[in-house]
């Protein structure tokens, strides 16, 4: 499932000359995004610390590399940060 997602997010990202940050950043976001959609409950709120740690850490690490990206650094901050304040 993930494999054809990351292969679909590279093809993009070549075809919009993205370099390798921009889609992995783009790829941590789409992992944290369909974790909190797979763990959270009917009200949106995720009771598992660990996953909630997960999506938090993963969010963290986008911060780390973000300068290295040609891409959209407020895009990437800013839905870091909406889900951040889903968990």
């Amino acid at each position: 499932m993930f494999r054809n997602r990351f292969d679909s997010i590279v093809k993009e990202g070549k075809s919009l000359s993205k370099n390798e940050y921009a889609t992995a950043i783009f790829y941590v976001i789409h992992i944290a995004e369909h974790q909190y959609e797979t763990w959270s409950d009917e009200n949106g709120n995720i009771t598992n610390e660990v996953i909630i740690e997960q999506i938090r850490s993963l969010c963290e690490s986008i911060e780390t590399i973000i300068h290295l990206s040609n891409g959209s650094e407020t895009e990437s901050i800013e839905r870091a940060k909406i889900l951040l304040s889903k968990i």
